[in-house]
């Protein structure tokens, strides 16, 4: 994380988003959370996290820094009425 904030020419991100669960992505999520409380970003996010099922709950049920923002796909023809 320190060698991608040196690239960027910063000291921490505003918010950072785990996009679409991966094959461990309650892994990656305990990397970002450590650098949340290192101070290395202010926000921590998930993006796409509908489209498997369980993944969102899981995430909120073992994350100890739980998502401060939610990024989902809504337009007209894909509304989300069970994610709100």
């Amino acid at each position: 994380m320190d060698e991608r904030l040196d690239r960027l020419q910063v000291n921490y991100l505003d918010r950072l988003y785990l996009h679409h669960p991966a094959d461990d992505y309650m892994g990656t999520w305990r990397v970002l959370e450590d650098a949340y409380r290192h101070d290395k970003m202010r926000a921590l996010g998930i993006s796409n996290f509908d489209n498997l099922p369980g993944a969102f709950q899981q995430v909120v049920n073992k994350a100890q820094v739980k998502p401060q923002i939610m990024q989902i796909e809504c337009h007209p023809y894909a509304q989300r009425h069970q994610t709100r």
